[in-house]
């Protein structure tokens, strides 16, 4: 009996035959270390058709992978995050652990420019939001400012109150310039 953990990639079917390729780890930027494959080839399948593969990997959180012997059968079983459990029964089971081939690298390369994506998509908006944020405390710093100079039948309370607001926002922009 072995057990692994690992990330589903991807899964083709011949006939009562099915190859799982899955990833040793999950992908993201910034790990160095090398990923390789595993795939596993899962020989003339019992019902194999009554099986949901197209729910395979949906979440992409990975996968509990286990195989032993039963009644001269191997039981390929799969449970994700969830203890949600694909039992496979067939005659035979075979692990192989490869290093990557020119398909996985292009499938990585397009990962990584999806991540980059993602996180420029997200930067833009927060830039976007600290600018407008910026723009709307300059404008009230204006405000608070013109009312000091300009209204004269201000009260004194009133006064101070718009020089702490004042000292505030300045505050707030500085530290905001400062990134």
């Amino acid at each position: 009996m072995t057990t692994d953990t690992l990330i589903f990639k991807d899964k083709i079917i011949r006939n009562n035959d099915l190859e799982l390729t899955f990833h040793k780890d999950a992908f993201w930027n910034y790990n160095e270390k090398p990923l390789p494959i595993v795939k596993y080839t899962l020989t003339n399948c019992k019902d194999l058709n009554s099986i949901k593969l197209d729910t395979i990997g949906y979440y992409n959180d990975g996968f509990t992978i286990e195989t032993r012997q039963e009644s001269n059968k191997t039981v390929f079983e799969m449970t994700d995050i969830d203890d949600v459990k694909i039992k496979i029964i067939c005659d035979k089971s075979e692990k192989e652990e490869r290093e990557y081939n020119k398909q996985d690298f292009v499938d990585l390369i397009t990962e990584i420019l999806k991540q980059r994506d993602n996180e420029y998509d997200a930067v833009a908006l927060l830039t976007k939001r600290a600018d407008d944020l910026k723009q709307f405390l300059n404008h009230e710093l204006d405000v608070a400012t013109r009312k000091i100079t300009q209204a004269n039948w201000l009260t004194e309370d009133k006064k101070h109150f718009l020089l702490g607001q004042q000292e505030i926002i300045r505050r707030v922009l500085e530290t905001m310039d400062r990134k």
